[in-house]
Protein backbone atom coordinates (compact mmCIF):
# COMPACT_ATOMS: atom_id res chain seq x y z
CA UNK A 1 0.00 0.00 0.00
CA UNK A 2 1.42 3.28 -1.14
CA UNK A 3 2.17 5.91 1.29
CA UNK A 4 -0.54 7.86 0.21
CA UNK A 5 -3.48 5.34 0.66
CA UNK A 6 -2.08 4.93 4.19
CA UNK A 7 -2.07 8.72 4.35
CA UNK A 8 -5.76 8.91 3.53
CA UNK A 9 -6.61 6.03 5.71
CA UNK A 10 -5.05 7.52 8.59
CA UNK A 11 -6.83 11.02 8.22
CA UNK A 12 -10.32 8.88 7.61
CA UNK A 13 -9.70 6.97 11.49
CA UNK A 14 -8.90 10.13 13.41
CA UNK A 15 -11.91 12.06 11.43
CA UNK A 16 -14.05 8.86 12.91
CA UNK A 17 -12.74 9.67 15.80
CA UNK A 18 -13.38 13.07 16.62
CA UNK A 19 -16.44 12.41 15.33
CA UNK A 20 -17.42 9.99 18.13
CA UNK A 21 -15.91 12.01 20.81
CA UNK A 22 -17.98 15.12 19.74
CA UNK A 23 -21.16 12.87 19.86
CA UNK A 24 -20.23 11.69 23.13
CA UNK A 25 -19.32 14.81 24.53
CA UNK A 26 -15.78 14.48 24.83
CA UNK A 27 -15.31 18.00 23.51
CA UNK A 28 -18.13 19.67 25.63
CA UNK A 29 -20.93 18.47 23.34
CA UNK A 30 -23.85 17.90 25.56
CA UNK A 31 -23.68 13.99 26.76
CA UNK A 32 -27.85 13.72 27.13
CA UNK A 33 -30.50 16.01 25.66
CA UNK A 34 -33.55 16.59 28.03
CA UNK A 35 -37.10 17.45 28.06
CA UNK A 36 -37.97 15.00 24.67
CA UNK A 37 -41.61 13.68 24.72
CA UNK A 38 -41.59 9.98 25.61
CA UNK A 39 -44.67 7.11 25.36
CA UNK A 40 -45.07 6.34 28.98
CA UNK A 41 -47.04 3.59 27.14
CA UNK A 42 -48.08 1.73 24.29
CA UNK A 43 -50.13 4.47 22.08
CA UNK A 44 -52.34 3.50 19.47
CA UNK A 45 -52.69 4.97 15.77
CA UNK A 46 -55.72 7.02 14.65
CA UNK A 47 -55.97 8.01 18.48
CA UNK A 48 -55.27 11.06 20.37
CA UNK A 49 -52.13 11.41 22.64
CA UNK A 50 -53.59 11.94 26.31
CA UNK A 51 -51.54 13.32 29.16
CA UNK A 52 -50.93 10.30 30.90
CA UNK A 53 -49.58 8.89 27.78
CA UNK A 54 -46.41 10.88 27.73
CA UNK A 55 -43.73 12.03 29.64
CA UNK A 56 -40.49 14.32 30.06
CA UNK A 57 -37.60 12.26 29.10
CA UNK A 58 -33.36 12.00 28.81
CA UNK A 59 -31.93 10.34 25.58
CA UNK A 60 -28.60 10.28 25.14
CA UNK A 61 -27.26 12.36 22.25
CA UNK A 62 -26.28 9.68 19.86
CA UNK A 63 -29.65 8.98 19.59
CA UNK A 64 -31.01 12.36 18.66
CA UNK A 65 -33.44 11.97 15.67
CA UNK A 66 -35.14 15.11 13.69
CA UNK A 67 -38.47 15.73 14.51
CA UNK A 68 -38.35 15.16 18.29
CA UNK A 69 -41.15 16.64 19.82
CA UNK A 70 -40.16 18.55 23.78
CA UNK A 71 -42.13 18.85 26.21
CA UNK A 72 -45.30 16.60 26.96
CA UNK A 73 -47.59 19.35 26.19
CA UNK A 74 -46.38 19.57 22.55
CA UNK A 75 -47.28 16.03 22.20
CA UNK A 76 -50.56 15.76 23.93
CA UNK A 77 -53.75 15.88 21.67
CA UNK A 78 -52.20 15.22 18.58
CA UNK A 79 -53.34 12.36 16.39
CA UNK A 80 -51.55 9.39 16.23
CA UNK A 81 -50.33 8.17 12.60
CA UNK A 82 -48.31 4.97 13.73
CA UNK A 83 -47.91 2.58 16.51
CA UNK A 84 -45.64 4.27 19.18
CA UNK A 85 -44.59 2.43 21.70
CA UNK A 86 -43.64 2.68 25.41
CA UNK A 87 -40.13 4.59 25.70
CA UNK A 88 -39.85 5.62 22.84
CA UNK A 89 -39.81 9.03 21.96
CA UNK A 90 -42.19 10.86 19.90
CA UNK A 91 -41.45 12.58 16.66
CA UNK A 92 -43.64 15.04 14.31
CA UNK A 93 -43.14 11.92 11.91
CA UNK A 94 -45.09 9.86 13.86
CA UNK A 95 -48.36 12.24 14.49
CA UNK A 96 -50.46 13.93 11.67
CA UNK A 97 -49.61 17.71 10.95
CA UNK A 98 -52.41 19.58 11.85
CA UNK A 99 -55.74 18.89 10.84
CA UNK A 100 -54.80 16.06 8.66
CA UNK A 101 -55.50 13.20 10.69
CA UNK A 102 -59.24 14.17 11.47
CA UNK A 103 -61.13 11.43 8.81
CA UNK A 104 -59.27 8.35 10.43
CA UNK A 105 -60.70 9.51 14.39
CA UNK A 106 -64.63 10.87 13.70
CA UNK A 107 -66.99 8.16 15.43
CA UNK A 108 -69.06 6.34 12.57
CA UNK A 109 -72.14 7.94 11.89
CA UNK A 110 -70.93 11.18 12.93
CA UNK A 111 -69.58 14.40 11.14
CA UNK A 112 -67.20 16.96 11.80
CA UNK A 113 -68.57 20.47 11.87
CA UNK A 114 -66.20 23.64 12.50
CA UNK A 115 -67.89 26.21 15.02
CA UNK A 116 -66.83 29.38 15.58
CA UNK A 117 -66.67 30.12 19.00
CA UNK A 118 -67.23 33.36 20.82
CA UNK A 119 -64.50 33.76 24.16
CA UNK A 120 -61.07 34.97 24.43
CA UNK A 121 -58.63 32.64 22.94
CA UNK A 122 -56.66 32.39 26.21
CA UNK A 123 -59.72 30.73 27.83
CA UNK A 124 -60.12 28.11 25.46
CA UNK A 125 -56.14 26.28 26.57
CA UNK A 126 -57.41 24.08 28.92
CA UNK A 127 -59.57 22.70 26.00
CA UNK A 128 -57.24 19.86 23.71
CA UNK A 129 -58.27 17.87 20.80
CA UNK A 130 -60.14 14.72 22.28
CA UNK A 131 -61.42 16.77 24.87
CA UNK A 132 -65.42 16.26 25.81
CA UNK A 133 -67.34 19.62 25.48
CA UNK A 134 -70.92 21.07 26.28
CA UNK A 135 -71.75 23.68 23.50
CA UNK A 136 -73.94 26.90 24.45
CA UNK A 137 -75.96 29.29 22.59
CA UNK A 138 -77.59 32.44 22.75
CA UNK A 139 -80.08 33.61 20.36
CA UNK A 140 -82.32 36.59 20.05
CA UNK A 141 -85.62 36.48 19.31
CA UNK A 142 -87.96 38.72 16.82
CA UNK A 143 -89.03 40.80 19.69
CA UNK A 144 -85.04 40.98 21.24
CA UNK A 145 -85.23 39.32 24.38
CA UNK A 146 -82.21 36.63 24.43
CA UNK A 147 -82.09 33.37 25.75
CA UNK A 148 -79.26 31.08 26.49
CA UNK A 149 -79.44 27.18 27.07
CA UNK A 150 -77.16 24.05 26.39
CA UNK A 151 -77.90 22.74 23.15
CA UNK A 152 -75.60 19.85 22.76
CA UNK A 153 -73.82 17.94 25.57
CA UNK A 154 -70.61 15.29 25.84
CA UNK A 155 -69.57 16.28 22.33
CA UNK A 156 -66.04 14.88 21.36
CA UNK A 157 -63.70 17.67 20.26
CA UNK A 158 -61.48 17.03 17.17
CA UNK A 159 -59.38 19.99 16.38
CA UNK A 160 -59.01 23.58 17.67
CA UNK A 161 -57.90 26.03 15.01
CA UNK A 162 -57.27 29.58 13.84
CA UNK A 163 -61.07 30.78 12.61
CA UNK A 164 -60.79 31.05 9.32
CA UNK A 165 -60.62 34.04 6.69
CA UNK A 166 -63.19 37.65 7.79
CA UNK A 167 -63.74 35.52 11.53
CA UNK A 168 -61.67 36.23 14.88
CA UNK A 169 -61.04 34.09 17.35
CA UNK A 170 -60.72 30.70 17.00
CA UNK A 171 -62.74 27.55 15.44
CA UNK A 172 -63.76 24.38 17.33
CA UNK A 173 -63.91 21.26 14.90
CA UNK A 174 -66.36 18.90 16.60
CA UNK A 175 -67.65 14.93 15.88
CA UNK A 176 -71.98 15.44 15.98
CA UNK A 177 -74.29 13.16 14.14
CA UNK A 178 -76.15 14.76 10.63
CA UNK A 179 -78.87 15.67 13.19
CA UNK A 180 -76.76 17.49 15.44
CA UNK A 181 -74.94 19.30 12.51
CA UNK A 182 -78.07 20.89 11.49
CA UNK A 183 -79.38 22.05 15.07
CA UNK A 184 -75.98 23.42 15.82
CA UNK A 185 -75.89 25.00 12.00
CA UNK A 186 -78.94 27.18 13.03
CA UNK A 187 -77.93 28.07 16.22
CA UNK A 188 -74.29 29.30 14.52
CA UNK A 189 -76.60 30.99 11.90
CA UNK A 190 -78.47 32.78 14.66
CA UNK A 191 -76.76 33.71 17.65
CA UNK A 192 -73.20 33.06 19.53
CA UNK A 193 -71.87 29.89 20.85
CA UNK A 194 -69.53 29.30 23.67
CA UNK A 195 -68.46 25.90 25.39
CA UNK A 196 -67.74 23.87 28.30
CA UNK A 197 -65.13 22.14 29.50
CA UNK A 198 -66.43 18.63 30.72
CA UNK A 199 -64.63 16.39 33.46
CA UNK A 200 -63.45 13.34 30.79
CA UNK A 201 -65.37 10.59 32.50
CA UNK A 202 -68.54 12.57 33.42
CA UNK A 203 -71.17 11.13 30.77
CA UNK A 204 -74.56 12.73 32.34
CA UNK A 205 -76.96 14.87 30.74
CA UNK A 206 -78.72 17.04 32.13
CA UNK A 207 -82.34 17.78 29.83
CA UNK A 208 -81.85 21.70 30.42
CA UNK A 209 -84.57 24.28 29.50
CA UNK A 210 -82.20 27.22 29.51
CA UNK A 211 -82.59 31.07 30.69
CA UNK A 212 -83.52 34.06 29.71
CA UNK A 213 -82.45 38.18 30.97
CA UNK A 214 -85.29 37.67 33.26
CA UNK A 215 -84.41 34.49 34.94
CA UNK A 216 -80.62 36.19 36.07
CA UNK A 217 -82.47 38.01 38.95
CA UNK A 218 -84.67 37.03 41.42
CA UNK A 219 -88.45 38.69 41.26
CA UNK A 220 -87.82 39.50 37.33
CA UNK A 221 -90.74 38.08 35.27
CA UNK A 222 -89.66 36.65 32.13
CA UNK A 223 -91.03 38.50 29.35
CA UNK A 224 -93.92 36.82 27.73
CA UNK A 225 -93.73 37.96 24.32
CA UNK A 226 -90.32 36.04 23.89
CA UNK A 227 -90.15 33.39 21.43
CA UNK A 228 -88.15 30.78 24.02
CA UNK A 229 -85.97 29.59 21.00
CA UNK A 230 -83.98 27.09 23.09
CA UNK A 231 -86.39 25.90 25.86
CA UNK A 232 -88.92 27.29 27.76
CA UNK A 233 -91.08 26.86 31.16
CA UNK A 234 -93.65 24.94 29.12
CA UNK A 235 -93.36 20.86 28.42
CA UNK A 236 -91.19 19.39 26.64
CA UNK A 237 -92.63 17.87 23.35
CA UNK A 238 -95.87 20.17 23.58
CA UNK A 239 -96.63 23.21 21.62
CA UNK A 240 -99.20 25.33 23.55
CA UNK A 241 -101.95 27.33 21.21
CA UNK A 242 -103.68 30.02 22.38
CA UNK A 243 -106.48 31.20 20.59
CA UNK A 244 -108.35 33.75 22.17
CA UNK A 245 -109.02 32.74 25.68
CA UNK A 246 -109.41 29.07 24.55
CA UNK A 247 -105.94 27.19 25.29
CA UNK A 248 -105.28 24.06 24.00
CA UNK A 249 -101.86 21.83 24.12
CA UNK A 250 -100.70 19.50 21.32
CA UNK A 251 -98.29 16.79 22.53
CA UNK A 252 -95.85 15.00 19.85
CA UNK A 253 -95.03 11.33 19.89
CA UNK A 254 -92.90 9.95 22.85
CA UNK A 255 -88.92 9.51 22.44
CA UNK A 256 -89.31 11.86 19.45
CA UNK A 257 -85.38 12.99 18.96
CA UNK A 258 -86.57 16.02 17.68
CA UNK A 259 -89.13 17.57 20.39
CA UNK A 260 -90.40 20.70 20.03
CA UNK A 261 -91.84 22.91 23.00
CA UNK A 262 -93.12 26.50 22.49
CA UNK A 263 -96.59 28.30 22.24
CA UNK A 264 -98.57 29.92 19.82
CA UNK A 265 -100.27 33.05 20.25
CA UNK A 266 -103.55 33.75 17.52
CA UNK A 267 -105.72 36.32 17.56
CA UNK A 268 -109.08 36.06 16.78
Amino acid sequence: MGRQHLLILGIAVIAALLGTAFLSGQFGGPKTIEGVAIAQSDIEPNSFIKAEQVRAGTVDATQFQSGMLFRPESAVGQIVRVEIHEGEPITAGMVYSGTAGLQHIIPPGYRALSVPVNQPENDLKLFIPGSRIDIIATVQDRHGNFRTGTIMENVLLLAKEKAGEGRQGVSFIVAIDPKGAEKLSLAIGHGEIRVALRQESDESLVDGTGIGIGDLIKGMEPDPNSDALIGDAYEPGSIEVIRGTRKTTDYFEEGNINKISGRIIQQE
